[in-house]
This record gives structure tokens, sequence and C-alpha cells, in this order.
């Protein structure tokens, strides 16, 4: 399965199938319960599928009422039991999710001041046209 999903999104095609679901069923179980943290880490392609999957719309609330949801472990939880190598792939991957978290909080307020300077520079060059035409007669 691991080896299956590191190049796709979906089981069989291009979206979700009743493959995916079934198989999804089949596997929360195992991925949110029974796995321990070192065993989750060494089946990133099959634990991110498990991931899509289950925030897919329409299917976390489904999830969430079975308790099925599954997340990826935290270092310092879970950390013990997992080799330096797999240390280093779990922060690394941590931390790029806090820096894609980060990144569209970001991303969101530095639109914003990219408008601002914009619209002042617009209220300057209405400032500066007004005088101007102060000066001409019309």
């Amino acid at each position: 399965m691991n080896t299956h999903m590191a190049q796709r999104m979906f089981l069989v095609g291009e979206s979700i199938t009743a493959a995916d679901i079934a198989v999804f069923a089949a596997l929360a179980p195992l991925f949110s319960a029974e796995l321990q943290a070192h065993e989750k880490f060494a089946l990133p392609h099959a634990f991110r599928w498990i991931d899509h999957i289950q925030h897919l719309p329409g299917m976390l609330e489904q999830v969430q009422q079975k308790n099925l949801f599954t997340s990826f472990p935290d270092v310092a939880d879970e950390g013990a039991g997992l080799s330096k190598s797999q240390l280093k792939k779990l922060a690394k991957a941590q931390a790029t999710k806090a820096k894609k978290a980060g990144g569209e909080g970001q991303a969101a307020g530095g639109n914003q001041q990219q408008k601002k300077p914009q619209q002042a520079q617009g209220a300057d060059a209405n400032a500066a046209g007004a005088e101007e035409s102060k000066g001409q007669p019309q």
C-alpha cells in the first residue's frame, strides 16, 4: 500500500472511488489505534493517503464520530521509539507543517500590507494631481 500510494492521491484514478472508502474503512482503525508512532512514520505514503481521505469533505465528521481520526505522531510525545533518521524526518515534517500554517497567515496579512502602500501611493498621486490642477485654469 505504501509503495502504491507513493505517486498517487487516490487508490484508483484521479478522484475518490468506492475503493478508497472501503480500504480507508479497513485501515483507519489500524492507523488510529494500533500502530505505534514509529510504525506510522515508516509508512509515509500510506499515512498521507489516510490523512488525505479523512480530511475530504463529508469524511471528517464520519471519521470523528467513529473515533477513527489519525494524527501524525508528535516528536515530544512519541519520539522516544524513533531512530535518529526517523526523528529528523519527523522534525522536518512538523517544521514544514508549522511553516505552512504560519505562511498561510502571513500570506493573508502580507497581501493586505502590500495593498496599503499601493493605496497610499494612489492617494499621494491623487493629491499631487489635485495640487497641479489648482494652478491650471479649467
